[in-house]
């Protein structure tokens, strides 16, 4: 597939670019969350994973974990949603990418979420997605009274963009999801592991579009909690693939590298270096579409 023709799309869709003040006001828009949800950091509810993701589903950033985010009480069947936003600067290919979400859950059995995200590209196209995610608690974790039963979630995920689509390519698609998730707390140091897997139709998560074809791809994270306060891991995901040969599409692996500080037991933040390939973008083509890499905020509040 021939990617700077998505540039020349880019660069020639009629929309109300005015990326400069845009990219200004996400960062100021950033930094002001990231105040408000440390004000709001007291009271007694938890922090820590879930976070809420990219896309609004409980999970750490590109993926969803098994559990269900929301703090949930003794006398109420509907659980204290949690919020989030991040701010994505993937300097090399000149993306800002700003997230919101909510999540909460009922039951303790099932999550519901919602995720709105902006991508401002290049000074010429603002692209704006929605996500609504719904998961399924399918085994708790520790059942049975085994130590090492992981959490197993199922999940969907319905997404659109505002992205200019053309042919066979959609603006909007389902994901279906499969992920496991274990809290180990037999070693040295606390780590939580979780693995997933995920039928998917999106190119770039979903926005620029759907494919009509469908992939499978895989994703995992690991963390290290040495303190109540702090927790450092690694986040990994395939990226999809549809068609062959001169039709052939095909996204990056992306990764990052992530720190969080768990400030109370309602307010975590979370800075971290992402990857999203090489910069194919608007860099040196290749047979993958990347943007390359770039820095990476986040605040959560649990109610």
């Amino acid at each position: 597939m021939a990617f700077p023709s998505l540039k020349a799309l880019c660069t020639e869709a009629k929309f109300p670019a005015k990326a400069d003040s845009l990219t200004g006001l996400i960062k100021r828009t950033s930094m002001t969350a990231v105040g408000v949800l440390a004000f709001l950091s007291s009271g007694a509810a938890h922090a820590g994973a879930p976070l809420v993701g990219l896309d609004g589903v409980g999970g750490i950033a590109f993926n969803p974990l098994a559990y269900l985010a929301g703090t949930p009480t003794a006398d109420s069947f509907v659980a204290k949603p949690a919020v989030g936003m991040w701010y994505v600067g993937l300097t090399d290919s000149k993306i800002d990418w700003t997230t919101y979400g909510m999540a909460t859950s009922f039951g303790k059995r099932v999550e519901v979420s919602y995720g709105f995200e902006t991508l401002a590209i290049d000074k010429v196209l603002n692209i704006h997605k929605n996500t609504f995610g719904a998961k399924l608690l399918v085994v708790n974790e520790n059942a049975g009274g085994s130590t090492w039963v992981p959490a197993v979630s199922l999940g969907v995920k319905h997404k659109n963009t505002t992205f200019p689509v053309s042919g066979t390519t959609k603006s909007d698609g389902y994901d279906y999801y499969l992920v496991a998730t274990k809290l180990v707390t037999q070693l040295p140091v606390t780590v939580l592991f979780s693995a997933g897997a995920q039928s998917t139709q999106e190119q770039v998560t979903g926005a620029i579009g759907f494919n009509k074809e469908r992939d499978m791809i895989y994703y995992g994270n690991i963390d290290v909690i040495p303190t109540s306060w702090l927790g450092i891991g690694v986040e990994y995901r395939t990226g999809p693939s549809y068609g062959t040969g001169s039709t052939k599409y095909q996204d990056a692996d992306y990764y990052n590298v992530h720190v969080a500080y768990f400030a109370s037991k309602q307010f975590t933040a979370a800075v971290a270096y992402t990857n999203a390939g090489a910069n194919t973008f608007n860099g040196t083509p290749g047979p993958k579409l990347g943007f390359g890499g770039g820095f990476v905020v986040s605040a959560h509040y649990a109610f």
